[in-house]
């Protein structure tokens, strides 16, 4: 890609971007895999991620039956003792009472390669307590995430649009600490990671990111950790390296998920073909 190509990518992203840290989503049914997470230390909330609802299966008995896991950031619940739970939440507040409470850490898969690696590569965990299978099964409005295929895995997708969703602090918020009660989307463009590291010299980005919004207001933010990278209805990329300030100047960066289908499918039995 050429430099006046990227030249003109950051102009239609300048022209795309004019909101302050997204638009409110006002359809929350075209995001009824999208879940909130209130990572909680010794019960103290450490503020609100994000993550996303797979279809997996699990075996019971002698057959195997469908059961719904989340997958998120490893960095959105690492540092917590347990965490709090919400399906399809169009409002995250104050007094909101979680379809899942006090799931532990015997609950979550954290990605091996997080705990080992000092560049916070592999940031991926997947929440495989039951009661998220329960609480799918008796919400008509939920909806599971499909994910990259595997003939689609190593994708780039350099110049796509896409959108990125989630709950986070971000701009003009970002110096008051004051969280987006609504889910808020943002429409953008996917960049080289080339041009993604000039933004991000101190940050180790690879093959397995993925480079996303940013420039003028709308990245990934404080809280943002989790959050979907949503190409043409598929999940492609969680947010990860969420930095605490700057956001809406800097590119944001995602977790490549193509890049994990496999242990994705080895630890829930996801369907890469459905």
């Amino acid at each position: 890609m050429t430099l006046v190509t990227v030249l003109l990518l950051a102009l239609a992203a300048r022209g795309t971007l004019q909101m302050d840290a997204g638009d409110v989503v006002t359809d929350p049914n075209t995001l009824g895999f999208q879940a909130a997470i209130q990572p909680l230390a010794d019960g103290v909330s450490l503020g609100v991620c994000s993550g996303v609802v797979i279809k997996g299966s699990a075996l019971n008995g002698t057959t195997y039956v469908d059961k719904y896991f989340i997958l998120t950031a490893a960095s959105c619940v690492v540092p917590a003792t347990s965490c709090n739970v919400y399906l399809r939440p169009e409002n995250i507040r104050v007094d909101s009472v979680p379809d899942l409470a006090g799931v532990t850490m015997a609950d979550m898969v954290i990605h091996p390669d997080f705990l080992t690696s000092a560049l916070q590569s592999s940031d991926l965990a997947i929440i495989t307590a039951d009661g998220i299978t329960t609480a799918f099964n008796a919400n008509n409005k939920l909806t599971a995430a499909t994910l990259p295929s595997i003939e689609n895995a190593e994708d780039s997708y350099v110049a796509s649009g896409v959108s990125l969703t989630a709950w986070g602090y971000g701009p003009p918020r970002e110096p008051t600490g004051e969280r987006a009660p609504a889910l808020l989307q943002v429409d953008t463009y996917v960049w080289p990671n080339l041009f993604c590291s000039v933004f991000h010299p101190d940050k180790h980005i690879s093959k397995k990111h993925v480079c996303s919004g940013g420039l003028i207001h709308g990245a990934p933010c404080s809280g943002d950790a989790g959050a979907p990278l949503i190409r043409k209805n598929r999940v492609v990329g969680l947010a990860t390296m969420v930095p605490a300030d700057g956001c809406g100047r800097k590119p944001g960066v995602f977790t490549r998920l193509g890049s994990y289908l496999a242990w994705i499918i080895k630890t829930t039995n996801y369907d890469p073909y459905q």
